[in-house]
């Protein structure tokens, strides 16, 4: 039973492919942004043929979100202090029906000489004012973001943004003003958006008032709900929608961990995939229990939530978050195969905060 849980699962996991180069054709990829500052005014910036841009990598190897991080600046001759998760962010295109991610992480410069990767760049430590100037320049919804974050640093933000594409040059525009994923403000909705596919996985803790967090039974075991997205549309909207097909409204939502999951034994996951787990709070409505007889939504104590999970590092997750709610927790497992069967699950890196109050990990 165990092993088809996890099957299943992993037929949901994110497959994103990243590559170190200038702005991308979007194709359904996330893509990891660095902001490396020195001095606590200076932003290491790159120059390449498309414009200036902060660092950018996306997934050819199968790392984990520090190590990642790490490298993309030891490229740069440098090494930083431990980054912290600055936004989340959406992108839609007018251009084709699909909906990227992009997060956004801050670090401070620690030591290192200054070098560009390759003889394509050049880089240099700019000045926040020029370099918010030149970012805009090349995608003014980049030089936003940039400036949300390092404006309001103990905010983690989220937002949504429109993609157009004329005469080789890409423009943007604000789709979803910018979202505070701490506290849980609400964004505004716009339009329905288009049926599409991105290959990413959101699983969605409910609270009532009672203390209790919404879990769904069905014949593979226990789990919260969960979202693979496949609507062109935001974060927010995605599980706000989620909420609403189950009959609840919510408020509040925020974002609580994101994990990373490598495999052995699989040919076909030679990347790494992401897991992000928002919280919310319920606001109104009555649960719809589902129409196929075989499973059923319960509320139960939050206490007791985590252990009826059978998957275990999926367990892990949600007794971190629920234990320490006002951090957001990063981490990553190998999951072991052989012969295409699953065997184990070992921890390569103990939960660590991203961003929050406290600094317990487990």
């Amino acid at each position: 039973m165990k092993q088809i849980t996890l099957l299943l699962f992993l037929l949901l996991a994110v497959n994103t492919v990243f590559s170190q180069n200038n702005i991308p054709e979007p194709s359904n990829q996330t893509i990891i942004r660095l902001i490396i500052v020195k001095d606590s005014n200076k932003i290491l910036m790159r120059a390449t043929e498309n414009g200036w841009m902060t660092p950018a990598v996306y997934f050819v190897e199968r790392q984990n979100i520090r190590e990642t991080l790490e490298s993309l600046a030891n490229s740069y001759g440098v090494k930083i202090n431990e980054p912290r998760l600055g936004g989340l962010f959406t992108y839609k295109y007018e251009f084709k029906a699909t909906a990227d991610m992009r997060q956004h992480f801050v670090a401070e410069y620690k030591s290192g000489e200054l070098k560009a990767p390759n003889e394509k760049e050049k880089v240099e430590w700019m000045p926040f004012d020029e370099s918010l100037k030149k970012l805009s320049e090349t995608v003014p919804s980049l030089g936003e973001q940039t400036k949300q974050i390092l404006s309001y640093p103990e905010t983690l933000w989220g937002g949504s943004f429109l993609l157009s594409r004329a005469n080789g040059k890409l423009s943007s525009k604000v789709e979803e003003p910018f979202y505070d994923l701490k506290s849980g403000v609400t964004a505004k909705k716009d339009e329905p958006q288009k049926k599409t596919d991105n290959y990413t996985i959101q699983w969605l803790l409910i609270f009532n008032e009672k203390n209790e967090v919404l879990m769904l039974k069905d014949k593979f075991g226990w789990k919260t709900p969960v979202l693979r997205s496949n609507e062109n549309q935001s974060v927010n909207e995605g599980l706000e929608g989620l909420a609403t097909a189950i009959g609840i409204s919510i408020d509040k939502i925020r974002l609580a961990g994101l994990f990373t999951y490598k495999y052995s034994g699989l040919p076909d996951h030679k990347v790494v995939s992401f897991r992000s787990h928002y919280s919310a709070k319920l606001k109104s409505g009555k649960v719809i229990q589902p129409k196929d007889g075989n499973s059923e939504y319960i509320w139960i104590p939050t206490k007791e939530a985590a252990n009826k999970i059978e998957m275990e590092s999926l367990k892990m997750e949600i007794a971190q978050i629920i234990s320490y709610p006002k951090t957001i927790w990063g981490g990553s497992f190998l999951l072991i195969f052989k012969d295409e069967k699953f065997q184990s699950i070992e921890i390569l890196e103990k939960f660590y905060p991203l961003s929050g109050e406290q600094k317990n990990g487990k």
